[in-house]
């Protein structure tokens, strides 16, 4: 099975490949820190976290697929291209 958010082999069991996995336990383990010293939110604190410029790319990505708001990337970098659809009378 593959990474939810690249194309990495997901570790077994988990959505997440080892790198996003890492991002997304440590941005459970920062919430829990967040909300002891702040009133926030847990979609505040993603949106927070993904704006920041200081946070790393596994853990923007797995923010903003939390928010729903990330799109896969390919081996090379760039988006995914949409699923292909079949057009209507063709086989």
């Amino acid at each position: 099975m593959r990474c939810k958010l690249c194309w990495r082999d997901a570790v077994e069991g988990e959505d997440y490949c080892t790198y996003h996995l890492e991002a997304y336990r440590r941005i459970l383990e920062a919430y829990e820190d967040w909300r002891g010293a702040m009133d926030i939110g847990w979609e505040e604190f993603l949106r927070e976290i993904s704006e920041n410029p200081a946070t790393g790319e596994w853990a923007r990505e797995v923010a903003l697929s939390l928010l729903g708001e990330f799109r896969s990337l390919s081996p090379s970098g760039s988006p995914s291209p949409p699923s292909p659809r079949r057009r209507r009378g063709s086989s």
